[in-house]
């Protein structure tokens, strides 16, 4: 523990865990801190960011390192979630999480209020992505409920964060078991992993198979080019499409991944949950290798006396 005199650096484990997390990179701080959302392995959510920082100015996170866990979304048992930071709000982070009763809630962060539940995105859901915000300002997301895959978009007006959304199929065969988005030019390329493990990627209306024997994958595109992560249920591989390389993440049970763009160039940000921890592992686009793997802790600039960086609900 380093100690300044009136503030101390406080390291301590993030609270278990359980299902997917999610993270990206939001426009707080001077480079674009990143965002990160867990499941609580009791209940609720837990939400925190990451300091990208150049330098250390000995308040919250540390550089480099995570913040204190946030807890919110009531006493609920989620078993994946999602975050995105849109323009709307503006600045406000979407977070959509679903519960193990199959609900999937919609969560919205704004300054003056922290989050609110905004209520069921949709029921009976068994798969989601992120939020998406295209560049016309219409969000997106897809989804599987009642058996098929649909995508909802929504247009937000005067009365945001309230949204009314507009359901139609999403083309991608049937029997999908996850399902994940991105924008890519004048169209969305989704993923979509099947019930007997095929994961096809389909892309302006035409799809290819990127891997079989895969339980779920998420999809991360920048610059140009476009990585899957791939988790078969006891591990993880970050497949890269433009070069048809595949890179060995270890063992993993659930993850996320997106893209950050920093100052010395930009990297796929993955998250990778393995038990009740989260590891947070960094590879440079078009890098062979991780350039860092570490698991998901609080390192935090705290006043004299502070026993924990974690929050209560109540905090915010």
């Amino acid at each position: 523990m380093t100690d300044l005199g009136d503030r101390l650096l406080l390291t301590e484990a993030w609270p278990d865990t359980l299902g997917r997390p999610a993270t990206t990179q939001g426009n707080y701080g001077r480079n674009g801190n990143l965002e990160i959302v867990a499941c609580a392995a009791d209940y609720g959510l837990l939400v925190g960011w990451f300091n990208t920082e150049d330098e250390d100015d000995h308040s919250g996170a540390a550089v480099g390192r995570w913040s204190g866990a946030l807890r919110f979304g009531g006493e609920l048992r989620y078993v994946t979630s999602t975050i995105t930071q849109v323009s709307h709000g503006p600045d406000y982070l979407e977070v959509l999480a679903l519960t193990d009763g199959g609900s999937l809630r919609r969560l919205v962060w704004a300054p003056e209020t922290g989050f609110v539940d905004q209520g069921a995105f949709a029921e009976d859901v068994t798969a989601h992505s992120a939020v998406h915000e295209l560049v016309d300002g219409t969000l997106v997301a897809a989804l599987v409920t009642g058996g098929r895959a649909r995508l909802a978009h929504a247009y937000p007006g005067s009365g945001y964060p309230r949204l009314t959304l507009d359901m139609g199929p999403a083309q991608v065969g049937d029997a999908v078991q996850d399902i994940d988005l991105v924008e890519h030019g004048r169209h969305l390329d989704l993923l979509a992993t099947d019930v007997d493990g095929c994961v096809r990627l389909w892309c302006d209306g035409v799809n290819s198979v990127v891997a079989e024997g895969i339980h779920a994958a998420r999809l991360a595109r920048s610059t140009g080019r476009t990585a899957v992560l791939l988790l078969d249920g006891t591990s993880a591989h970050v497949h890269d499409l433009r070069s048809n390389t595949r890179l060995d993440l270890g063992a993993a049970q659930a993850g996320a991944i997106a893209p950050s763009h920093l100052p010395d160039g930009t990297r796929w940000e993955v998250l990778l949950r393995d038990g009740g921890t989260i590891r947070h592992t960094r590879i440079r686009v078009g890098a062979n290798a991780a350039e860092s793997s570490l698991p998901v802790r609080a390192e935090v600039w705290v006043a004299q006396g502070t026993r924990t960086s974690h929050r209560p609900p109540e905090s915010f």
